[in-house]
């Protein structure tokens, strides 16, 4: 089965090494600025080739996508919860009007608000945004998960396998609810830093 165009693993994005000095606002020396650039762009580069080997799979051909990254600085920690309260609600805006060209001409949502388009999908098309995936509706979060799991191993002396518990982590990509009504969500995952 080929792989879904917005399920892609999580595992193809990076994870910036942990020496990296992370701050809202601080002057960063230059070599780690030109790691922070070549993070970016390599991260553009992974993301790119695993989408356009998904729609390869899928058969579609016609184009190449092409993704970028930025980084930039914000200077405190309730304007990073403010870009992603943003984000999200760009993301729903984009979702209910990508959603209601797929079943109307664009000539006939000229004009129209997401809340008119949205009553539309519903009373011509019987689709209710709500009933759309979270994922789809709001964005997704890459976040690490860390649980602990049964790993089988064989052991070098005796040669018999065995049988232990084992911490191990994976990036997992999760639907977010809605960060303006669950903004303790949202904090808790933005790191503080200090000076």
């Amino acid at each position: 089965m080929a792989p879904s165009l917005t399920n892609l693993e999580p595992a193809v994005f990076l994870q910036p090494p942990n020496d990296l000095p992370r701050s809202h606002g601080l002057m960063v020396p230059f070599r780690w600025t030109f790691i922070w650039c070549a993070f970016t762009f390599i991260s553009s580069s992974i993301v790119t080739a695993h989408f356009n080997a998904a729609r390869f799979a899928r058969g579609i051909t016609d184009k190449l996508a092409v993704f970028d990254a930025r980084v930039w600085t914000i200077p405190a920690r309730v304007e990073v919860e403010n870009y992603f309260i943003w984000r999200q609600q760009d993301a729903t805006k984009n979702a209910i009007s990508m959603t209601a060209h797929a079943h109307f001409s664009h000539a006939s949502l000229q004009g129209l608000s997401t809340d008119q388009m949205q009553e539309r999908l519903f009373s011509e098309k019987g689709i209710n945004f709500n009933d759309l995936p979270v994922g789809f509706k709001r964005g997704r979060v890459i976040e690490r998960q860390t649980s602990e799991q049964s790993v089988s191993y064989t052991h070098k002396r005796t040669g018999e396998e065995q049988t232990a518990m084992a911490l191990r982590s994976a990036w997992v990509s999760v639907g977010p609810p809605i960060f303006t009504r669950e903004r303790e969500w949202l904090q808790s995952r933005v790191p503080e830093f200090g000076l």
